[in-house]
């Protein structure tokens, strides 16, 4: 798919696909990080004098009419940073909303309802798709948080277009997630957290041949280490997590990678606010005590293996970072890479969870790149493709 800047779009109408699925409590939005993304393509739509239709989705409405859901806020906040009138739709397929992107003149803005008010949407309704390509003559695609999920408004309206592009943000977020399975920098430290093996199984499998160290943390580091049985501690790992993760240590050591593993961690018997953490070594957690997060040791050990990296990708918390007192070891490391980022280093950030743990924790910290798109890079990185940019 080619990039919004290597096709003609001056004077025409424009129908744009933006990710704007960010945090809103009571009407506010919480980050708006995935609306300033956006705003490079929308600003470079707007030089060149083209009349804007954007559509996103917000949340999981399950194609109910969710008020709450509504993407009105976000159509304020837009106008708030543009500083200029939008026309807002509360329906992305009427036929008043269509006639609206039609009398659309150079330089206005007409922002669409949610687009999963429609559970057509996600089940790639053909007629659907058609009623979302009337409303412009050229499409852009630039939600890369949705680029690995076949809907409707990424990929059953293409045929409906004779030009269609992508924008600058995916364009910038393939950029950077190509430079980790292609050019990287070496050493080249992958970090993992989280907790969910199994989605990860091809990504990690992928990753092998380009990186030279991988860091293991989180609930998916303790999983590890059960399946090297050096914790007895309590998990959500079953037999099959286990079986999956000592095929991946051996498709570690053959390919020489080097895996680094929590050596202790802060461990309790459940979540309770009113329970205080215990520091121990792996080995001697009780069986029925869960590691909540790494501890200082491991922070020290992780920060020590990653202190010469010139490249780094990192996905998944590597604690319960939610809760303030797991928070100290994925605040720890995220100013730790934030340090190297300012020496050199090349720092990912894989979105998703991570990216929102990072920004909420250490709001001063400098990366090359936060993704907007965790699965979507992960899927990328497993694949080297995107279903919905052909």
């Amino acid at each position: 798919m080619k990039i919004i800047n290597e096709i003609d779009i001056s004077n025409k109408t424009v129908l744009i696909r933006f990710d704007y699925n960010v945090p809103i409590l009571k009407g506010k939005i919480l980050d708006a990080h995935r609306i300033i993304s956006s705003l490079d393509t929308i600003h470079y739509c707007l030089k060149n004098h083209t009349a804007i239709v954007i559509m996103s989705h917000l949340g999981r409405p399950n194609g109910d009419n969710n008020k709450e859901l509504s993407l009105k806020p976000v159509c304020e906040k837009l106008k708030s940073i543009l500083k200029r009138d939008i026309i807002f739709s509360e329906n992305c397929i009427s036929s008043k909303a269509i006639e609206i992107s039609k009398n659309l003149k150079s330089g206005q803005i007409h922002f669409l309802e949610n687009l999963r008010f429609y559970k057509e949407e996600i089940n790639n309704d053909d007629k659907f798709s058609n009623k979302l390509s009337q409303h412009a003559n050229i499409y852009i695609n630039d939600a890369f948080a949705t680029t690995h999920r076949k809907h409707s408004s990424n990929y059953g309206l293409l045929k409906y277009f004779k030009t269609y592009c992508m924008g600058f943000l995916i364009n910038k977020e393939i950029t950077h997630l190509k430079t980790i399975i292609k050019t990287p920098q070496k050493p080249n430290i992958m970090i993992l957290g989280g907790a969910k093996i199994t989605d990860k199984i091809a990504f990690i499998n992928n990753m092998l041949n380009n990186i030279d160290i991988l860091i293991i943390g989180g609930a998916m580091g303790f999983n590890f280490l059960k399946a090297k049985q050096k914790f007895k501690g309590a998990s959500i790992a079953d037999f099959k997590t286990i079986k999956i993760a000592r095929d991946i240590i051996k498709n570690i050591d053959r390919n020489n990678v080097s895996l680094i593993l929590p050596v202790d961690a802060l461990h309790a018997k459940s979540l309770d606010e009113y329970i205080l953490p215990k520091i121990s070594s792996v080995e001697d957690i009780g069986k029925l005590d869960y590691a909540y997060d790494i501890g200082p040791k491991t922070i020290l050990l992780f920060k020590e293996v990653m202190k010469n990296a010139k490249t780094i990708f990192w996905n998944g918390p590597l604690g319960v970072y939610e809760y303030k007192k797991y928070s100290k070891g994925t605040k720890s490391i995220a100013s730790a890479i934030s340090r190297y980022t300012e020496s050199g280093c090349v720092s990912i950030i894989g979105g998703g969870d991570t990216a929102s743990a990072v920004k909420n924790l250490n709001k001063d910290c400098y990366f090359t790149h936060i993704s907007t798109g965790g699965g979507a890079s992960l899927h990328f990185l497993s694949n080297d493709q995107l279903p919905t940019l052909i």
